[in-house]
C-alpha cells in the first residue's frame, strides 16, 4: 500500500526535523498523510501525562487503519532497542504504556502478530524484572 508505506517513511518528520512551516510538509505529502503525521506525533511534554495519553491513543484507535500499523510497528521496533535506554522508570513506563494501550490494538488490527508481539513484550519486562534484582 503506497499510502501505509509513505507514512512509514514521514510518521516521525514533525519529531526530528527541523520544519518551520509545517504547511511544507502538507504540500509534500498532502493533507491526508499530514494529518497521520499529526495524529502520530507525541508531544514529548505531556507524554508521560495519563489523560494525554489516553486522549492520544483514542485519536490513533479511531484512525485509519495505516495510523494504527504504524504506531504498533513502531512500538515494536522500540522494543527492540529498549534495553539501550539507562533509565530503568522510563523502560517500566514504556511497557506499561504498551500493555495498556499497544497490545490491545495489535489484537485487532494485525492479530497475526499478537503472540510474538506479546512475546517481546514479556522479553522485555523480564529484562527489566532481572536489572531491577541487581
Amino acid at each position: 500500500d503506497y499510502n501505509l508505506t509513505q507514512l512509514a517513511f514521514v510518521h516521525n518528520i514533525l519529531e526530528t526535523g527541523n520544519f518551520k512551516k509545517k504547511s511544507m510538509i502538507s504540500k509534500r505529502f498532502g493533507a491526508k498523510i499530514f494529518k497521520e503525521i499529526e495524529i502520530l506525533t507525541v508531544n514529548r511534554k505531556m507524554q508521560w501525562n495519563k489523560k494525554y495519553k489516553e486522549k492520544y491513543y483514542e485519536k490513533i484507535n479511531n484512525s485509519h487503519i495505516n495510523v494504527k500499523i504504524i504506531k504498533i510497528l513502531d512500538k515494536m521496533d522500540n522494543l527492540f532497542l529498549l534495553s539501550k535506554n539507562k533509565n530503568l522508570d522510563i523502560k517500566k513506563k514504556y511497557i506499561n504504556e504498551i500493555k495498556t494501550y499497544v497490545l490491545p490494538m495489535v489484537k485487532v488490527t494485525i492479530p497475526e502478530i499478537f503472540t510474538y508481539f506479546n512475546n517481546l513484550v514479556l522479553y522485555n519486562y523480564k529484562k527489566i524484572q532481572n536489572e531491577q534484582n541487581y
